[in-house]
């Protein structure tokens, strides 16, 4: 170019190439090509030069080249104007160069077809086709004998080669191939020859042999071809096979929408087929029949590389291709089949044959099974269905390689951390392959079972996420054609379970069940929702199989997972589809015994993890139909009394257990599974650390009502699991299974009463198994007396509970500490109901029907005489076994009470007066008893009972009265701050503190002898004494009467105030305290006509508004009116004297009770001298005094009732007093009456349940009371009347009172119905004996 363009001569160039020539020879023709360019790009490009010197460089370059090198690489033309050649001499080597060509390329001499050469093809056939050991150049040789001979085209020689190959492909590696590798070594070549081959029966319409893809993928395998060349031939292109499998997708996901919708019409069912598929489009796709081939030839490497080119969802769907596929599989599997198929060699089968050409790679280990069987096996999915024999086979091979990864002693395999572990390759065969294709199988219920006994060998959470892919991520068109199909039949038989087709109906689920487990079960699980057809469905899914089972459980768990809101749509209850649920899974667990349970355990642990309470129903109603433990929301007095027995009494009597059929094997079966999976001391902390968030979470969102049965649903699961656990777990075990008391408290987070809930049994166990063991090892114990042997129980005691004491002590605050002491909380949190009471009766009346039952069974015909006997056999052990048992509960009450009798001296033993009484008292009530009195019905009756025997050991430092008097006082705050279920314990416990009460008030001797000199019934504390043996300390029994008349006109007042509240839960909770305290109150006319009044006004208003308080109510109201004839007059339940109105004195007096005044200089009279010699009295509490009479007072003044007597200004009562009540609270004669004044502890220690009610303005409805109950006396008040003296009408009175005593239960019912015929003859008189009431008020006033 330099040289063209003049800036360099060309002598220099030439002399430059000289000077090269001599280094490198071949820069000579690279320069003569260079020219050649140059001469052929003068046309194209003006910047190449002048033409003239282009060609003086020619010839100047001829020096150096020759003329044969220019004439070979340049143009003729360009050699002619150089002058290197002449020009006649270029035209002629012109013409001679376009004559060379046109014979080269364009004149064919001969076609040498067959019918023209057939000798020569004919023995080239021979000598291809023949299998005799000749070496390939023997053969080579003989080829081109042939080709030279006969004059054969070398390419019409490779394709006859080819089709001999076609004709006998198992001579492949010994003929074929190596002589194709020899004789044509180009790929390329090869290639177009075999795509020649494929274009030409595609462009015909026409079908390829399936001998030639043979060739084709022997060809690969031996890479003499490459896919890629190959693959472009290939029709049809991947367009077709994408629309082909979208086509297909979209059918399926019609077919899925259309089942989607639940009102479906049948017409509409079945119009689209299982998925139809054309063999046109098969026939026709050339690269489905290669991997066919591929697959028959046994070529993983050329089958893998077309899997991965095509979609397999769709592919394996044409027979052919599966059937390959299957087979080789087959081939794969078979060495490792015979060495782990677990079965004998008789039973594993005829070894499977290998119709392959070549032997796909074997699988001697379980390693090697994931080189091709197990991807292949992937591809292959739910069509596994078409080969069941193969489906077994890989199911006993997973099985294998599981049990081989197994630990000793353990049941379930668990994922091991490393990811490439054949672990994780089985649960992916699992979910692609096994599952899928046993949706496809019809009723395969040995296939169910075979399956089952490899899922078991997984942990359930393995096992659930297969369910879930299975049964939710369907993708594959044929599953979901298959889905459809199951789903009419679902319908169909599902929605047409009732109590009269069980049997049969359980036999059609069982067969839907085998392979469309997950679609039955969610479509009847829905049906329970909507029409709660619970124990129809659950007797009707009997037939089931092991893995079918299984996979229920797992759809009732996604069931109570759901998506849904758990309460129902007002917001005031749990929702109706979850109790449903709860009750089926209930039902399902009791009922079929190889379910396992250790999922839903854990589910509910999980749920409470999440704080979702609710879920505590799924446990409850578990373990209330597998046990039958319940935690009775009302039980009977029959059954209360039980409970305090030993085992047998209660399991007789008490209803621990339902009459259901072998309760103790499913309750055993439910222990087992809660001690296998360790989750016994993760729900009891759970539970017990959802009573304390529930109200506090719940309260927000939801309404006062359902965070109330939230709460007990809380409480009740906590007690009964509770008692779940003793029942079922050995002491033992029971002891070896709950952590201590302080790991209970600190580590798991339970308060006080929670954790001694759990640990009481462990500390009885462990006294009661040392004071046995210490009755064997000893042995004079026989010979001891009865002092030797409490004092050998009370160390064994003292031993036991000095930790549990540190432990309790270690958790309290000092303050509380002040009140009493660890040993009396350690004692209290530790005993049951069973420790301070033998159900004397329940024994005689268990044993009593046990007899019996022996007797009527001896002469019963329905049995036979072996049986008979057998059974009476039972009967009277059982009776024998009861009299053993309560003679042993009798010895540990009277071990119990001697223990109780040592330790009372230092329950309440303080230095000074100050602390004692009232706050002592509130404290006990708020720490101990209120607390433990809500939790169950037996802890209210413990509690009960245990103040009462506090009171009759004579504990010192315990005031009884003031005690009842602050319980009876101040239950208003009480009753409205409990939910349902604890204001009906609480009611049980109100209920036995008032039998105590009643019991003393109605037997003076009862009183005498277990009040009177008591500790208890102290009015008046002196320092240095608390025996009370100063009778002037104590109450007497009428005064105790009118005490007694005081509570109970308390009560009345706080029940009113709830009754007449617009609180819901206040109306509710008062309904049921009336309920629960029947039997003892109302006893007195008065207050049973105003509650008839007011529960009756009750019932109106709330009609057709709040349905639940309506039903209460009319169920109360039918109840107290079963009462009437049982109520007396308020003279016979205490003294009354007659009212005499005086003027009211200008001193300041306190009565005693006796109409006689005491002055402020006697109250103020030391009583009893200290040991120090000076005299303490009780503070008064003149502040809270005042304030109550003075609202007492003011809600009087208005009314014109019986005359009333104003306390005088400035009076006070000492506290600590039990003072009677006044006029307003059932007494007509204030002066004749004291108030108690009880005040409260300034530091707080007093319960928000104890607070005192405000007054009311319901002593009005008591005046109204008292006004009826005059006019049904009304001859009585006016003999009354004409009695003037004072002594004649007390006389009277207390006749009277004697009288009613005595006969008024008796002749209750006489009474009223005299009553009711004097009412409307004396109604004007009695109407003038209310106006001259009214006066004689306002006299007084």
């Amino acid at each position: 170019m330099v040289a063209l363009q003049g800036t360099t001569k060309i002598d220099a160039i030439i002399a430059s190439i000289f000077e090269l020539k001599k280094k490198d020879p071949d820069i000579v023709s690279s320069f003569t090509d260079a020219l050649s360019i140059v001469d052929g790009n003068f046309g194209i490009s003006n910047c190449l030069g002048s033409k003239e010197k282009f060609f003086q460089l020619v010839k100047e370059f001829e020096k150096v080249a020759g003329e044969a090198l220019l004439k070979e690489r340049l143009d003729f033309e360009t050699l002619e104007n150089s002058g290197v050649l002449k020009t006649k001499g270029s035209r002629i080597l012109s013409a001679k160069h376009i004559k060379l060509r046109t014979k080269l390329y364009f004149k064919q001499h001969k076609f040498n077809l067959l019918r023209e050469e057939t000798e020569g093809f004919a023995k080239l056939i021979t000598d291809v086709s023949e299998n005799e050991n000749h070496s390939i150049q023997e053969k080579l040789q003989a080829l081109g004998s042939l080709i030279g001979c006969f004059n054969l085209d070398p390419n019409r020689v490779l394709d006859l080669i080819l089709e001999a190959f076609e004709m006998h492909p198992e001579l492949h590696s010994t003929n074929f191939i190596p002589l194709i590798k020899s004789f044509m070594p180009d790929s390329r070549v090869l290639s177009e020859i075999m795509g020649f081959k494929f274009s030409s029966f595609h462009e015909s319409d026409d079908v390829a042999p399936s001998s030639l893809f043979v060739i084709v993928v022997l060809l690969l395998e031996h890479k003499l071809i490459k896919l890629e060349d190959i693959y472009s031939w290939l029709s049809p292109d991947e367009a077709a096979l994408s629309e082909y499998a979208d086509e297909e997708m979209q059918k399926a996901k019609k077919v899925l929408c259309k089942m989607n919708k639940l009102s479906m019409k049948e017409g509409e069912e079945g119009e689209e087929p299982l998925l139809t598929l054309e063999d046109t489009f098969y026939g026709s796709n050339q690269k489905l029949g290669l991997l066919e081939a591929a697959l028959v030839v046994g070529s993983w490497s050329v089958a893998c590389a077309l899997l991965n080119k095509v979609s397999t969802d769709w592919v394996m769907s044409f027979s052919p291709i599966c059937n390959a596929a299957l087979n080789f599989v087959h081939a794969s599997i078979e060495p490792i089949y015979r060495i782990h198929s677990a079965l004998p060699e008789r039973l594993t089968g005829k070894q499977f044959k290998r119709p392959l050409v070549l032997s796909p790679p074997p699988a001697t280990t379980f390693d090697q099974l994931k080189t091709c069987a197990f991807p292949l096996l992937k591809m292959i999915g739910p069509y596994g269905f078409k080969d069941p024999i193969l489906l077994q086979k890989t199911i006993r091979l997973s099985k294998a390689i599981l049990q081989e990864e197994l630990p000793s002693g353990r049941k379930h395999v668990e994922p091991p951390s490393d990811t490439n572990s054949i672990y994780y390759d089985v649960l992916e065969i699992i979910e692609e392959y096994v599952l899928p294709s046993l949706a496809m199988l019809e009723s395969p219920c040995a296939f169910s079972e075979e399956i089952w006994g490899l899922m078991k060998l997984l942990p359930y959470n393995i096992r659930f996420g297969r369910y879930s892919a299975w049964k939710n991520n369907i993708s594959h068109p044929l599953l979901i054609h298959r889905k459809a199909e199951q789903f009419k039949k679902v319908k169909r038989y599902a929605k047409i379970i009732n109590k009269d087709n069980v049997k049969y109906m359980g036999r059609v689920l069982g067969k839907l069940s085998h392979s469309s487990p997950g679609l039955l079960f969610d479509y009847v699980i829905y049906q329970a929702q909507v029409f709660e057809l619970i124990t129809p469905v659950v007797d009707s899914l009997k037939f089931l199989t092991s893995l079918s089972q299984d996979i229920l459980v797992y759809c009732l768990i996604e069931a109570l997972a759901a998506d849904k809101d758990p309460f129902s749509e007002d917001g005031k209850s749990i929702g109706r589809w979850l109790k449903a649920v709860t009750a089926m899974v209930a039902q399902i667990f009791a009922k079929y015994k190889s379910i396992e349970i250790e999922p839903m355990l854990h589910f509910v642990k999980n749920q409470l993890k999440a704080k979702k309470s609710v879920f505590l129903l799924v446990l409850k109603e578990i373990v209330q139909k597998m046990s039958g433990v319940e935690q009775g929301d009302e039980i009977s007095t029959v059954q209360l009394e039980a409970m305090a027995g030993g085992e047998l009494l209660r399991s007789e009597a008490a209803g621990f257990f339902n009459q259901q059929r072998n309760p103790r094997k499913t309750a055993q079966r439910l222990k087992d599974a809660l001690v296998e999976s360790k989750l016994i001391v993760p729900l009891c902390s759970l539970i017990a650390q959802q009573l304390k968030i529930t109200v506090y979470r719940e309260t927000l969102h939801v309404e006062a009502k359902l965070v109330q049965a939230l709460y007990d649903q809380c409480v009740d699961t906590f007690t009964q699991f509770g008692n779940f656990l003793v029942t079922v777990l050995s002491p033992e075990e029971y002891k070896n299974t709950i952590p201590s008391l302080e790991e209970l408290c600190e580590e798991y987070g339970l308060d006080l009463g929670s954790a001694s809930f759990l640990y009481r049994p462990v500390i009885s166990y462990s006294i009661n198994s040392t004071w046995e063991s210490t009755m064997k090892a000893n042995k004079n114990f026989r010979s001891m007396s009865q002092s030797e042997k409490d004092d050998l129980y009370l160390s064994i005691t003292t031993d036991i509970m000095t930790p549990v004491k540190q432990q309790i002590q270690a958790r309290l605050p000092s303050k509380v500490l002040d009140e009493f002491s660890p040993q009396f909380l350690a004692t209290f949190w530790t005993l049951s109901y069973s420790d301070l009471y033998v159900p004397t009766g329940s024994y005689s009346r268990e044993r009593e029907r046990a007899k019996k039952a022996a007797s009527d069974v001896l002469h019963s015909s329905d049995m036979t005489e072996a049986k008979r006997k057998k059974e009476s056999d039972r009967l009277n052990s059982l009776a024998d076994r009861l009299d053993a048992e309560g003679v042993k509960q009798k010895e540990h009450v009277e071990r119990v009470m001697a223990r109780l009798n040592h330790e009372k001296q230092s329950w309440f033993d303080y230095g000074s007066l100050n602390k004692y009484k009232t706050e002592t008292v509130v404290n006990i009530l708020s720490q101990c008893v209120i607390p433990r009195s809500l939790l169950s019905e037996a802890d209210a009756a413990y509690c009960a009972k245990l103040l009462e025997l506090i009171h009759l050991m004579k504990t010192p430092n315990f005031a009884s009265l003031i005690c009842f008097d602050r319980l009876f006082c101040d239950i208003t705050h009480t009753i409205n701050s409990c939910s349902e279920y604890e204001c009906r314990r609480f009611g049980r416990f109100l209920f036995m503190s008032l039998q105590t009460v009643m019991r003393w008030h109605g037997d003076k001797a009862v009183y005498e002898r277990e009040c009177v000199s008591y500790p208890g019934f102290v009015t008046k504390f002196r320092a240095g004494s608390q025996s009370g043996s100063d009778s002037s300390s104590h109450i007497d029994f009428e005064n105790y009467r009118h005490v007694c008349h005081k509570w109970h006109h308390k009560i009345f007042k706080a029940i009113l105030l709830g009754i007449e509240s617009k609180m819901y839960v206040a109306v509710r909770n008062s309904l049921i305290i009336l309920k629960s305290i029947l039997d003892q109150f109302p006893v007195q006319y008065p207050f049973y006509v105003n509650l008839e009044k007011k529960v009756e006004d009750l019932k109106n208003r709330e009609k057709g508004k709040r349905d639940d308080l309506f039903t209460l109510s009319q169920s109360y109201l039918g109840q107290l009116k079963l009462r009437k004839p049982f109520m007396i007059r308020e003279e016979a339940f205490h003294y009354k004297p007659k009212v005499v109105p005086k003027a009211v004195p200008t001193t300041d007096v306190v009565t005693n009770g006796h109409q006689s005044p005491i002055t402020k200089k006697e109250q103020e009279a030391p009583a009893l001298s200290g040991t120090n010699g000076k005299e303490v009295t009780i503070k008064k509490e003149v502040k809270d005094s005042k304030k109550s009479d003075r609202r007492d007072e003011k809600d009087k003044s208005t009314k014109t009732e019986a005359p009333k007597e104003k306390r005088p200004k400035g009076e006070k009562g000492e506290e600590g007093e039990i003072l009677p009540s006044g006029p307003g609270e059932g007494g007509d004669q204030k002066s004749s009456k004291r108030r108690h004044v009880l005040k409260p502890s300034k530091e707080g220690a007093e319960s928000p349940r104890l607070k005192k009610s405000k007054p009311s303005q319901h002593d009005d409805d008591y005046e109204e009371g008292m006004i009826e109950e005059k006019e049904e006396k009304k001859r009585e008040r006016k003999r009354e009347r004409e009695v003037e003296d004072g002594g004649e009408s007390k006389r009277k009175k207390d006749a009277e009172g004697k009288s009613s005593r005595k006969t008024g239960t008796t002749n209750g019912a006489d009474s009223e119905r005299r009553s009711e015929k004097k009412e409307s003859r004396d109604y004007d008189g009695e109407k003038r004996g209310h106006s001259k009431s009214r006066k004689s008020g306002d006299k007084s006033r």
